[in-house]
């Protein structure tokens, strides 16, 4: 299954509107087996967050699909910053 429904992004990308939410996955060996699964059967959209505290083991399953069997540009992967972690100098604005 590769998802086929997206949206429009600036520059002519195209995101995924069905994505993996890691909210809640505190288990790292589920969630591991978890983000295989989707993206063995197609996913390209993870969604995580600094306070779901579980950055690590997505980057370690990321790292090990990208570097066997995905292309970066192939995957999007969105996330949500602490009120403390906003800094207005290093804003990046989509043009």
């Amino acid at each position: 299954m590769t998802a086929k429904i997206s949206f429009d992004m600036p520059g002519g990308l195209k995101i995924p509107a069905i994505g993996l939410g890691t909210w809640q996955a505190t288990d790292e060996s589920e969630l591991e087996t978890a983000l295989n699964a989707a993206l063995e059967i197609g996913y390209r959209h993870i969604d995580t967050a600094f306070v779901y505290q579980n950055e690590a083991v997505i980057k370690w399953v990321l790292k090990q699909w990208l570097s066997l069997k995905t292309e970066r540009e192939d995957l999007f992967i969105t996330t949500k910053l602490p009120m403390n972690g906003v800094h207005q100098d290093q804003e990046w604005r989509c043009s």
